[in-house]
């Protein structure tokens, strides 16, 4: 399971790609266990932030990693952004910053 998470976080997060531009850039660390790594260069820029938590949720939901809880992350990742980009860097286009996520690859199970 982890390495198709790793190949589903590498294809959402492909260089080159309107979400990921080449001076964006994404890690994406499998380190053979339970989650995966994830590091993004984002510009200052709010409109930075839809395109790449929209990908990420896409991760988040195929992972199951948070079941019926992913709207909570989702707007909480918005928040948290939006606070970095307009409070923390003043939204200069000069500054970047990072952001590291690691993803679950346990799935949910029912008892």
């Amino acid at each position: 399971m982890s390495s198709y998470t790793h190949q589903i976080a590498r294809a959402e997060f492909a260089e080159g790609t309107t979400v990921n531009p080449p001076n964006h850039k994404t890690t994406v660390r499998d380190h053979g266990g339970p989650y995966i790594d994830l590091e993004r260069y984002l510009p200052s820029e709010v409109a930075a932030i839809s395109p790449f938590v929209d990908k990420l949720m896409i991760l988040i939901k195929k992972c199951r990693c948070v079941p019926e809880r992913e709207t909570d992350v989702e707007i909480a990742l918005r928040e948290a952004l939006a606070n970095a980009i307009i409070h923390g860097n003043r939204e200069d286009p000069q500054k970047k910053f990072m952001l590291p996520a690691a993803v679950s690859l346990m799935k949910s199970r029912s008892l």
